[in-house]
């Protein structure tokens, strides 16, 4: 979405002219009954631009002339909806929230993982959960997770296991649960 750009364009928008007659609907006009067509006016192209731009301000996105999802992508982030509900996906909540989940694996103590979609900021809620507890028999075996330099894109997740005298290094599956703003 982006405001109209093909050089006979001003810089802001002109003071629309006066309604004539009472506001309805556009017609095609019939000749033979001397029914004109509708003109589509400036003004009234105006209105239509400004009513979607107006989408795209209340969702906090920056126009996109080459992006034709935008007002899409403002419902679902005004109204909740859109994203992907696979093994690592996202949800737009309202209020501008976005919710996102995976799964990811430790190698050595630790890796990097990269969000679906970008946040607008560092999610404040990132939760980790092993997803092979069974591994945990004996007792010797559980690992805790723990994440690190949270971005708004990605973040590094930690693992220690008890071997059964000490804390080392961890290797193991886990699932996440970050919340943030969109």
């Amino acid at each position: 979405m982006q405001r109209i750009a093909n050089g006979t364009q001003v810089a802001s928008m002109p003071t629309p002219a006066a309604p004539v007659g009472t506001p309805g609907y556009g017609t095609s006009g019939d000749p033979g009954a001397g029914l004109l067509g509708s003109i589509f006016g400036a003004d009234d192209f105006n209105r239509h631009q400004e009513e979607l731009m107006s989408w795209l301000a209340a969702a906090g996105i920056t126009p996109d002339g080459n992006n034709n999802a935008q007002v899409l992508e403002a419902a679902h982030k005004i109204f909740g909806g859109g994203g992907t509900m696979g093994g690592n996906g996202w949800q737009y909540l309202p209020d501008g929230m976005l919710l996102q989940w995976g799964s990811g694996a430790t190698v050595t103590g630790g890796v990097a993982v990269t969000f679906p979609i970008s946040f607008g900021a560092s999610p404040p809620i990132v939760l980790l959960s092993e997803s092979g507890a069974g591994s945990w028999v004996p007792a010797s075996n559980w690992t805790i997770y723990g994440r690190n330099s949270v971005a708004a894109g990605s973040m590094f997740v930690n693992s220690v296991t008890w071997n059964g005298t000490g804390f080392v290094n961890g290797n193991g599956n886990f699932n996440w649960l970050a919340l943030g703003v969109a």
